[in-house]
């Protein structure tokens, strides 16, 4: 695979995904520069291993899986939700408040499980427009799920670590101080979004609610998958950009297959004899 497709799908995203845009003009040059030396390390990966990077994920796959089995999913708890969520989702001066609560509860959470250094976080709040294509859709279930619309993720946060190991480390540890407060986790290391082969989207998933059942989105992932995040959300999971041709979707779905991969080739962790086991492809 060449890394023009990496130039390229940049050109169209500054040009086509506005939010990706904005996203992009308030980066530093060297955050800048970090993204770009990391998109051109898994670029360099896919193109090297090109033949057989399928077999190399499906094996790095199973492996995480093995492990991430120990962060528990949740079903979402619509009974711990407010009945007036929609309203608040048009309430600039709650959603504002709801960052900034949400902001110090994860600083406070990284101080308390040492991690504040080695991992790094960003929030916001869902764009309006945004908000507004959810409420015009329409909803399946029950009654209550019917009325509450998919507007979870209104204020949002990532949480962004170097490696796997630090990864599970932090889900576990989340789920331990935060156990009353979680209204829903999805673990897509052990559960992908679509199945292991179709979907190669890694990360977990926290909603979490606040003293008056707000809800914030917390998702955490390792900067591999940030990055490559970064780059297929437009195309991927909003289907709203197009790919010039054939080659350009496939080398999407290497770069994605190419995070998972090298993240597992430097996943260390010690089985309880305390013995290292290190997975090789």
């Amino acid at each position: 695979m060449s890394e023009s497709y990496l130039q390229l799908h940049l050109d169209l995203l500054k040009k086509e995904d506005k939010h990706f845009a904005a996203f992009w003009d308030a980066l530093s040059q060297d955050q800048r520069d970090g993204y770009l030396a990391n998109w051109r390390l898994l670029d360099g990966f896919a193109s090297q291993h090109a033949e057989n990077l399928e077999r190399l994920h499906s094996g790095a796959s199973e492996f995480t899986r093995r492990w991430f089995v120990r962060v528990q999913e949740k079903e979402f708890s619509y009974s711990a939700i407010r009945t007036d969520w929609p309203v608040i989702a048009r309430s600039p001066e709650a959603l504002s408040s709801l960052l900034d609560g949400t902001s110090e509860r994860l600083q406070d959470f990284l101080g308390i499980v040492h991690l504040e250094q080695s991992v790094a976080y960003y929030g916001g709040v869902k764009p309006l427009d945004s908000i507004d294509e959810k409420l015009l859709q329409s909803r399946e279930g029950d009654a209550v799920q019917r009325r509450l619309t998919d507007l979870w993720d209104l204020v949002r946060f990532r949480l962004v670590t170097d490696d796997l190991d630090d990864l599970l480390s932090l889900a576990i540890q989340f789920w331990e101080l935060f156990l009353d407060d979680v209204v829903r986790c999805r673990n897509y290391y052990y559960r992908p979004r679509n199945g292991f082969s179709a979907d190669a989207y890694r990360a977990i998933h926290f909603e979490l609610k606040d003293r008056e059942s707000n809800l914030a989105e917390i998702q955490m992932m390792t900067s591999n998958r940030e990055a490559v995040s970064l780059l297929d959300h437009w195309h991927i999971f909003k289907g709203s950009g197009s790919f010039v041709d054939a080659a350009h979707e496939e080398w999407i779905k290497l770069m994605s297959y190419s995070a998972n991969v090298v993240d597992s080739e430097t996943f260390r962790e010690l089985d309880p004899l305390g013995e290292t086991r290190i997975w090789e492809p």
